[in-house]
C-alpha cells in the first residue's frame, strides 16, 4: 500500500535521471572552481579536510557513503548531511541508522535528496525526501518491510531495499513517481550496492555481482563477494569485499557487462577495501588502511595520491571533474568510532 504525503512543498518523488549530477559513479562537469587556495594552479593542490564532525559517542556511526552533485557534497553518518565542496558548515538533511559498516545508501536527483527511514518496531519503513537547496523533508512512501535503509534513482522512480539479512531478506520495493509501491522478488541478501545501465540494474552483494531486470530476473555474473562497485563504459568495476573465512588480501576487479570472467585490475592489495570511483582515465579505490589509491586505465600503474591522517580508517570515496573527495572514520581497536572526516585532494 502506498503513501503519498508533503511535510513541506513538494509531494512524491521528482526524479529526472536525465538530469542527475556527479555523484561517485558518475563524473560531473557543472561544479564551480574551488577558490579556496586562489594562489594555486589546481583547484586541489593538497590533501585537506572539509569536514570535522566529532561524536559525543564513542560508538557513533562512520560515514559509509558519499556523492558529489554540483558544489554539494553528501554524506550518511547516522542520518544525511550536507556540505559545500569548499568546506564550512555541516547541515543535517535528515534520515538516521544504526546499520554501520553496512552501506546505508542515499541518492540525489538534481532538486531533491532521497533516503529511507527504518521505524523502530514497525513492520514499515518510510522513504523520504529533502530539497537539495534545504528545508522540511517529505514521506514520499511507506514500504511494508521493516528495516529498509538503502535507494537508488533508476528506471523512473526509485528502488528501496534492505542491505542486511534482516526478515524479509533482500527485500526490494519500486516507489513510482507517484508514491505507488511494488514489492519485487527479493534481491540477495546484504546487498550493498547497485547501478544503472540502461534497463539493467547491477548489483554488488556478499554472494557476489548480479545483473538484475529491476523486476524479477537475476543473473549472477561472478561469486566475488563485492565491498563497492561502480559502472565504467561498458563494465563494472568493483573492490572485494572482506571474506571472514578466508583473509587474504583482497583485489578491484573488472566485469564484462555482458557476462564473463572477471579481470583483476590489482590483485591482492589490501586485507580491507572500501569504496570505488571512475573518470574517464582512471579508477580510484579506497584501502580501508587509510589510503586512496588510482589505477590509470591506459598504463595499468597503481598509485597511493591521498592518505587520511594518522588513526583514521578511509571509507568512501566520490569524484567530480577535477577533484578526489574521501571520508575516513578515526577508529581504536577495529570498530570504535569517536570522529569523521571528509577530505579533498587532487586527482
Amino acid at each position: 500500500m502506498a503513501l503519498v504525503m508533503a511535510c513541506g512543498a513538494r509531494t512524491g518523488l521528482d526524479v529526472d535521471d536525465g538530469l542527475r549530477e556527479a555523484t561517485a559513479l558518475d563524473v560531473g562537469a557543472d561544479a564551480p572552481a574551488d577558490t579556496s587556495d586562489a594562489n594555486s594552479s589546481s583547484p586541489c593542490p593538497s590533501t585537506r579536510v572539509i569536514v570535522h564532525q566529532p561524536w559525543a559517542d564513542d560508538n557513533a556511526d562512520g560515514i559509509d557513503q558519499i556523492l558529489v552533485a554540483g558544489s554539494d557534497v553528501y554524506f550518511h553518518s547516522e542520518g544525511v548531511w550536507h556540505t559545500s565542496i569548499t568546506g564550512g558548515a555541516i547541515d543535517y538533511v535528515g534520515g538516521g541508522d544504526e546499520n554501520w559498516p553496512q552501506l546505508s545508501l542515499f541518492d540525489v536527483s538534481a532538486t531533491d535528496v532521497f533516503w529511507v527511514d527504518s521505524i523502530g518496531t514497525s513492520s514499515t519503513s518510510e522513504v523520504m525526501s529533502a530539497a537539495r537547496g534545504g528545508g522540511l523533508p517529505n514521506l514520499v512512501a511507506t514500504i511494508p518491510f521493516t528495516d529498509a535503509d538503502s535507494v537508488i534513482l533508476a528506471n523512473g522512480g526509485l528502488y528501496a531495499w534492505d542491505n542486511g539479512s534482516d526478515d524479509p531478506p533482500g527485500a526490494v520495493a519500486f516507489v513510482a513517481t507517484n508514491g505507488t509501491v511494488t514489492v519485487l522478488s527479493p534481491l540477495p541478501a546484504n546487498t550493498q550496492r547497485m547501478v544503472i545501465s540502461g534497463p539493467t540494474l547491477y548489483v554488488g552483494a556478499t554472494q557476489g555481482l548480479f545483473a538484475w531486470d529491476g523486476a524479477s530476473s537475476l543473473t549472477k555474473l561472478t561469486s566475488i563477494k563485492v565491498a563497492d562497485l561502480a559502472l565504467d563504459g561498458d563494465s563494472i568495476v568493483f573492490t572485494e569485499g572482506f571474506d571472514s573465512g578466508n583473509e587474504a588480501p583482497l583485489s578491484v576487479w573488472r566485469e564484462p557487462l555482458i557476462g564473463g570472467d572477471p579481470v583483476p585490475l590489482v590483485s591482492d592489495y589490501s586485507d580491507l577495501l572500501g569504496g570505488i570511483a571512475v573518470d574517464n582515465a582512471s579508477v580510484y579505490f579506497v584501502d580501508r588502511g587509510g589510503s586512496i589509491v588510482r589505477i590509470t586505465k591506459e598504463s595499468g600503474v597503481v598509485t597511493v595520491i591521498a592518505s587520511a591522517e594518522t588513526g583514521y580508517q578511509a571509507e568512501a570515496v566520490a569524484l567530480d571533474d577535477r577533484c578526489v573527495y574521501f571520508t575516513a572514520t578515526a577508529v581504536s581497536g577495529l570498530s570504535t568510532v569517536r570522529e569523521n572526516q571528509v577530505y579533498i585532494s587532487a586527482k
